[in-house]
């Protein structure tokens, strides 16, 4: 009998010895499933699984690796509030997200342990926003990179013609395109640069601050740019086309040599400058009853901000814009979108809803239906400035041109509309397509020309809704 009680005793001790070991994996396992649970219940739709979120999921557990030598502070519980807030005052999913992913880390790291900066730029790769930007600003990127490549190959004797984001060479185009200055390249340098980043933190044992990291960031985005304007020069110089196997052995030689590499010796260089982490508010993370219910009341409120403002099965409605054109049909699509169609000619008005949302501009829209841009460029008729491009797939090719218009005010500049918008003007994208050039030129003279363009656009502006547009629209 003494020898079983002994037996019970030491297996009893064993047990409550191996919960405590691991009491806190089992706190964060639970957590997780949790939020993994509102994750597929108000974001199921939300994100677009590609490279980048499959490559940010996989450096996770790299990227997010407690200190348990350190107590955890309280910066992502704020950093959930403040994103649950905004929330409540937009009902985008982005802040959502943010929200949810912040709350996870502080379940993490008050757990076990502290957990720096890194993860938070982790989650913003993670979220369709980092695609949307980088489309967006992608763009006169591409075009500046193009004038700048011109401007160098003239200062070399070379007799080149720009168009747009294509740089003509004795009749041999060479395109800036998104698979330069893009998502992929762009991802993959940042991807790169959280690695490097983790691993001399972990080495060194001293985190980044914020501003140092977010430094960082800003300047592996300036690599990018200097690395494809070399790629450009080199590939229009040698004139190596896109079937010539060389032409995606510069682009690897490039970002090796000119991001990856100044990456490392930069961020080894902040790593060992760097004055660590400064004295913040640390939160006891052993005081394992005051932080499960500080968690149980996160999570409850997260929950409960998706149950008020987040509804993914809400669909966009808008009220039929009181747009007509002479000789057009008219028809309104998904999202409040007119289009305008008559032979030779196919227009589509859509609105801008806020301005933090999407502007659904060709580039996005046109690719998601399989086209792909080239020529894009900017042009001006009678002093108004817009941008064109030629879409292709297959053999159909389509001539379009847009702008920014909120009935009184024209503008191409993405800053231009949106600082507008953000004091109080509705704004619209016009988009306008045909199969033939001269047509669409013909039509875009024609409506910038009309007067009655501006009264049409007015009266569509005064019957927007009120439903706010998130970062990512997928219905264009």
């Amino acid at each position: 009998m003494k020898t079983l009680n002994k037996t019970i005793s030491c297996g009893l001790f064993r047990l409550i010895t191996f919960i405590q070991h691991y009491k806190s994996q089992y706190i964060i396992s639970l957590f997780t499933l949790g939020y993994l649970g509102l994750l597929i219940r108000f974001l199921s739709g939300y994100f677009i699984i590609d490279f980048i979120v499959l490559g940010a999921l996989l450096i996770s557990p790299y990227i997010i690796k407690p200190n348990n030598t350190k107590k955890g502070s309280l910066k992502y519980l704020g950093l959930s509030f403040i994103f649950m807030l905004l929330t409540f005052l937009s009902g985008v999913q982005t802040f959502y997200f943010f929200a949810l992913g912040t709350a996870l880390l502080f379940i993490i790291e008050s757990t076990a342990g502290y957990i720096d900066h890194l993860p938070f730029f982790l989650l913003g790769l993670l979220s369709p926003t980092f695609k949307y930007f980088n489309t967006m600003l992608g763009f006169p990127v591409r075009l500046q990179i193009s004038i700048w490549t011109g401007k160098i190959l003239q200062f070399l004797g070379y007799k080149i013609e720009i168009m747009g984001n294509v740089i003509v060479l004795n009749g041999t185009e060479f395109s800036v395109d998104p698979a330069c200055v893009g998502l992929k390249m762009m991802a993959a340098s940042i991807l790169a640069g959280l690695i490097i980043m983790a691993f001399f933190q972990q080495q060194r044992g001293k985190p980044f601050s914020f501003l140092i990291a977010s430094m960082i960031f800003l300047s592996i985005i300036g690599l990018n740019i200097i690395s494809n304007l070399i790629r450009i020069l080199i590939l229009t110089i040698f004139k190596i086309l896109p079937d010539n196997p060389n032409h995606d052995m510069v682009g690897i030689i490039c970002f090796l040599m000119y991001i990856i590499l100044p990456s490392y010796f930069l961020i080894k260089w902040a790593a060992g400058n760097s004055s660590g982490n400064k004295k913040m508010p640390y939160y006891q993370h052993n005081k394992s009853g005051k932080i499960l219910f500080l968690n149980m009341m996160l999570f409850i409120a997260v929950a409960m901000t998706g149950l008020t403002k987040i509804n993914p099965k809400e669909n966009f409605t808008a009220t039929t814009p009181s747009i007509t054109l002479k000789g057009y049909s008219k028809q309104l699509v998904n999202g409040g979108i007119t289009k305008l169609e008559k032979p030779g000619i196919l227009i589509y008005i859509k609105p801008m809803q806020h301005f933090y949302g999407a502007e659904h501009n060709p580039m996005i829209c046109w690719i998601g239906s399989g086209y792909q841009f080239s020529r894009i460029n900017k042009e001006k008729i009678e002093g108004k400035e817009f941008f064109t491009g030629i879409l292709k797939k297959g053999n159909d090719i389509i001539y379009s041109a847009w702008w920014f218009d909120d009935g009184t005010y024209r503008t191409s500049g993405q800053i231009d509309w949106r600082w507008r918008a953000l004091k109080g003007d509705h704004f619209y994208l016009v988009n306008i397509n045909s199969g033939d050039e001269n047509t669409l030129k013909n039509e875009v003279k024609k409506l910038l020309k009309n007067r009655s363009t501006k009264s049409i656009l007015a009266l569509a502006s005064r019957s927007t809704s009120n439903k706010p547009c998130d970062f990512i629209e997928h219905n264009c």
